[in-house]
């Protein structure tokens, strides 16, 4: 096939027209690396890809990231609208069907009952082509809107949301319940990669040279957003997301008077459970033992928009604010962890600051109102031991600080476990982790990549520290000084670790700061926000310095 510069780009984009299929995709991947080709004729490639799939899934990612973003932005949206979920058979089979449904229902029932239930399982799990096209589309529309530079970001999100509401809303009547989680998974993937988009860029500072970096196929010029379209667009979401949990929820039913996931009923059940009918299934049973309700109560959640998760946060202030929490004391430990680990993690990996804090909040609250201090202790060990978000073991660690100011405040004959010295020794390795071997040996990138996964905790230990430190009568009646003569002194083998690699990163800083791959999304922002915690890790390391050398003298 003659291809440029051999022929130009129209010409080319005709011959693709009539003669481009499965077997010339590798030869057309191979073209479309061409950035300034791609950008010219890929809008008009999406309507000969798409049915092509799934063989042309990698031609379609490079339109994606080299195309014009604009115009293939239009041209998915028109694919999205034109995607049809209605199950596909020839006319001779419909025919066929038609004459004979009795005779073939009644044939399978008494021959093959159980092969047939295996078939149709079988073809449940083959994804159909309708549901590729949608979750491929999908893909691209996330990597487009991020390369769309322009004053009016939400013009283009709007647009966007609009078609694949309108082809979500279609799909769901006419697929299975694993279809409909399949697409709903995508959308909730979808989303979460627009939520990131939604953001305020960071305040503008003099670049430096490593980090002028412009990604590839990104339109050439740029105008920053104004806050307000930062707010449209969000809203925007929350309105997509808002309606996709009501076409989601709704369906299928459990029976025919119940739409939905049954939340009111099984609130009900909880509440009054001396009104359920005995010897009858109960929904929060159901519930419990279907995987299909399962699955939808776990898509259900994970798209729950901000504004109802800012509606519940709201509920559960107002409770504690005017003292009708409940009895926490009656409820299993098992039950009180897992739904403060549901909070915290909120708390912890919100994108809105505002609900992370009204979170934590909301947890402080009910981890202080349990009466059992071992319970409240338990929970905390648990998280700091366990738990793989270094953000929600930062969290954790003020919880710690807080019972421990607590319990100042209490009589002398009501001892606390909280100022024990056996309960700070027992959660010591947890609090204070020997660094030495992660910092021993290792290439600076290894230990950037330490510093900016770890950072919240390694800051919040590093505080934590220094409180007990600078604390006089703390220090005393948690014998501090008996962790300084384990071996896992906090100061050797965690805090000297964390200086040395310091150390050693502000002498590389010079040459940029982190070291990130050019074509990184968002690889500015990390260059700054490496630099900006070792700045304050730094601040930490020297107050613990001078705080040891008081001590020493």
């Amino acid at each position: 096939m003659s291809r440029p510069p051999e022929t130009d780009a129209v010409t080319y984009l005709t011959i693709l027209q009539s003669h481009l299929t499965e077997a010339l995709l590798p030869t057309l991947l191979d073209v479309l690396q061409d950035p300034d080709l791609t950008a010219q004729i890929g809008w008009d490639l999406v309507g000969l890809l798409v049915p092509l799939l799934p063989a042309s899934q990698a031609c379609l990612d490079q339109v994606a990231r080299l195309g014009n973003p604009r115009e293939v932005v239009l041209k998915i949206t028109e694919a999205l609208q034109e995607t049809s979920f209605d199950k596909e058979m020839d006319s001779d089979e419909e025919s066929g069907i038609l004459a004979s449904a009795e005779e073939d229902a009644a044939l399978e029932a008494v021959v093959s009952p159980q092969g047939s239930d295996e078939n149709e399982q079988e073809a449940q799990r083959m994804p159909s082509k309708s549901i590729m096209t949608f979750t491929t589309l999908l893909g691209m529309l996330s990597v487009l809107q991020t390369r769309i530079k322009t004053k009016y970001p939400s013009r283009f999100l709007s647009s966007a949301l609009r078609s694949v509401l309108g082809t979500y809303r279609r799909a769901v009547p006419s697929l299975s319940a694993s279809e409909l989680a399949e697409i709903t998974q995508a959308i909730i993937l979808f989303t979460r990669n627009m939520a990131k988009c939604a953001k305020p860029a960071l305040p503008p500072r003099q670049p430096h040279r490593d980090s002028m970096i412009t990604a590839q196929g990104t339109e050439g010029h740029s105008e920053d957003p104004s806050a307000v379209e930062f707010v449209i667009e969000r809203r925007l979401l929350q309105c997509f997301v808002t309606h996709v949990i009501v076409h989601y929820s709704s369906s299928g039913s459990l029976q025919e008077d119940d739409e939905g996931l049954a939340w009111a009923v099984r609130f009900e059940e909880i509440l009054h459970p001396e009104r359920v009918i005995p010897n009858r299934s109960t929904f929060g049973k159901r519930y419990a033992e279907d995987p299909q309700l399962q699955t939808r109560d776990s898509i259900v959640r994970e798209i729950l928009p901000d504004s109802v998760l800012d509606a519940v946060l709201a509920l559960g202030l107002w409770a504690h604010w005017s003292g009708r929490l409940g009895d926490i004391a009656a409820t299993a430990p098992d039950e009180f962890s897992g739904y403060l680990q549901l909070l915290s993690s909120v708390a912890a990996q919100n994108p809105s600051p505002t609900l992370r804090y009204h979170a934590h909040l909301l947890c402080s609250f009910i981890l202080s109102a349990h009466p059992s201090e071992a319970v409240r202790l338990a929970f905390i060990r648990d998280t700091l031991q366990h738990c793989p978000f270094s953000a929600l073991k930062g969290i954790a660690m003020g919880w710690l600080k807080d019972q421990i100011l607590e319990a100042t405040n209490r009589e002398p004959t009501r001892p606390s476990l909280f100022m024990q010295p056996d309960t700070l020794r027992g959660l010591a390795p947890y609090l204070f982790p020997d660094l030495r071997a992660s910092f021993e040996e290792g290439s600076t990138s290894d230990e950037w990549d330490l510093i900016l996964t770890n950072f919240n905790f390694y800051l919040a230990s590093l505080n934590f520290y220094y409180f007990l430190l600078v604390a006089q009568d703390l220090r005393k009646r948690l014998d501090v000084e008996a962790l300084h003569a384990d071996d896992l002194h906090p100061g050797l083998s965690f805090v000297q670790p964390l200086r040395l690699a310091a150390s050693r990163l502000r002498r590389n800083s010079r040459t940029g700061g982190p070291p990130v791959a050019p074509d990184v999304q968002g690889a500015d922002f990390w260059l700054h926000q490496g630099l900006s915690d070792l700045l304050l890790l730094e601040d930490a390391l020297e107050r613990i310095r001078t705080a040891l050398s008081a001590l020493d003298k």
